[in-house]
């Protein structure tokens, strides 16, 4: 087998085992809501800044990432990638174990779902704290009342780019590559839907010297074609709020927005009750910006075709 096939093989088996899941994990306790989980992401941020004033890092104060519209499968997505980065933390300071993380229902998430994810999370990072040698206690913040899924959503994300300046094992471009050929994967399979659609388009012109921060905005003009589409077929994504691209990203800042776009298109092909696709995606031998950016153009293609199709259907 190919590496090309063998990381083909390795993404689909990762995306379809972690959709059907039928694990039980978090499914038990109290009720939650969407305040809950703000509360405990907002915790999280504060231990956060605990450590990087410890380990000599920057406390990265960003603005909050200007959404709306949020699901709840978003927070998931957001709360799921929150845990690997604090055991990846945890695996480098304390020496823990790498752990899976946890995935999907099979019958969707919950505030409860989402908010056990963070706990965990919270876990990873206590044990950091105990091997530093810190004991100061971090006062819970207060609940805000009537918090829903885009505030929850938003307190992730800070937390999420606090923890891409505190781990050693930084992003890469492999890494946002990965996501992207989930998307990709991902609306094949729509579009196999619709019979006589190109369900894999020709890959655009390779363009040198790409940056992070054009794969962003690149991602950002699919993030606004997956709203529309979502419209059409009465889903729900979230609303991204940029009339203007961004200056500057981080490899770190991509893959979170790409992660965002994996799972919205998850969502949709969910929904569409779309068929697994096995589209051949071969993977280059260095990763840089410019790939990314060439295989976001893919994926730009596909959710072009895919928006002038349900419009034609109207489904």
């Amino acid at each position: 087998m190919s590496r090309a096939q063998s990381v083909k093989v390795r993404i689909v088996t990762f995306v379809f085992v972690a959709m059907l899941s039928t694990s039980s994990f978090g499914q038990e306790g109290p009720t939650r809501t969407g305040s809950d989980v703000q509360q405990l992401a907002r915790h999280i941020m504060l231990e956060l800044e605990l450590l990087a004033y410890e380990m000599g890092q920057p406390i990265r104060e960003t603005e909050l990432l200007p959404v709306a519209d949020v699901s709840g499968f978003e927070v998931f997505f957001q709360a799921q990638t929150l845990f690997r980065k604090a055991n990846t933390l945890a695996q480098e300071i304390a020496g823990a174990e790498r752990l899976a993380p946890p995935v999907l229902p099979v019958d969707g998430t919950t505030a409860a779902y989402d908010y056990s994810v963070l706990q965990r999370a919270m876990e990873q990072i206590h044990l950091v704290k105990a091997e530093l040698g810190i004991d100061e206690v971090v006062i819970e913040p207060e609940l805000e009342e009537n918090v829903g899924a885009t505030g929850a959503f938003q307190a992730i994300v800070q937390a999420n780019r606090q923890l891409n300046v505190l781990t050693r094992q930084q992003l890469v471009p492999a890494d946002v590559f990965a996501e992207v050929t989930l998307a990709v994967i991902y609306v094949s399979g729509i579009l196999e839907l619709y019979p006589g659609a190109v369900t894999l388009p020709d890959e655009p012109a390779f363009e040198n010297g790409m940056r992070p921060v054009d794969v962003y905005n690149r991602l950002i003009d699919c993030l606004r074609i997956i709203r529309r589409i979502a419209d059409e077929v009465g889903g729900q994504v979230l609303r991204l709020d940029l009339r203007r691209g961004v200056e500057e990203a981080t490899a770190a800042d991509v893959y979170d927005l790409a992660k965002i776009v994996v799972a919205d298109i998850g969502y949709l092909a969910g929904l569409l009750d779309a068929p697994e696709a096995f589209p051949d995606l071969p993977t280059p031998t260095h990763i840089f910006p410019s790939q990314v950016y060439q295989r976001v153009g893919i994926l730009r293609e596909q959710l072009l075709t895919l928006d002038e199709l349900v419009g034609e259907s109207g489904a």
